[in-house]
C-alpha cells in the first residue's frame, strides 16, 4: 500500500519548511478563519498545532485577540523573518497553536 507523504508547507518568501498540512486543527468548528485587524487588513489564517519553522517573538498580548481566552505573539519565518501569522497560548485545549496567514505559505520549497 502506497502511503502519500504529508504535504509540507513552506514560507512563500524564502522557501523554508514551516509546518505540515496534516497538523491543521479546528477551533470553533473550522481550521480556517478570516479576520480583519484594527488597521483594516484582512487575513485568511489556518490553525496549526505545530509550526517548527516559525518562531514566536515579542511579549504576549491579549489586545484585539481573535480567539477569546488566548493571548498572541507574532510568528515569523525562522529563515527570512517575514511575519507568517501569530502564535496563540491559552488555558483551555488546545493550549497552544499557530494561526498562519495562508497566502504566505506554499507547498513549494526553493529546491523544488
Amino acid at each position: 500500500m502506497d502511503q502519500e507523504a504529508p504535504r509540507r508547507l513552506h514560507c512563500a518568501r524564502c522557501g523554508r519548511w514551516i509546518t505540515l498540512a496534516t497538523w491543521m486543527i479546528a477551533l470553533h468548528g473550522d481550521p480556517v478563519h478570516t479576520f480583519t485587524n484594527p488597521a483594516g487588513e484582512t487575513f485568511e489564517i489556518g490553525l496549526f498545532r505545530e509550526a517548527p519553522g516559525a518562531r514566536a517573538e515579542g511579549a504576549s498580548s491579549g489586545l484585539h485577540t481573535w480567539f477569546p481566552g488566548y493571548v498572541w505573539r507574532v510568528a515569523r519565518c525562522g529563515g527570512c523573518g517575514v511575519q507568517l501569522g501569530w502564535h496563540y497560548t491559552g488555558t483551555e485545549p488546545p493550549r497552544a497553536f499557530h494561526g498562519l496567514i495562508l497566502d504566505r505559505l506554499t507547498e513549494r520549497s526553493r529546491t523544488d
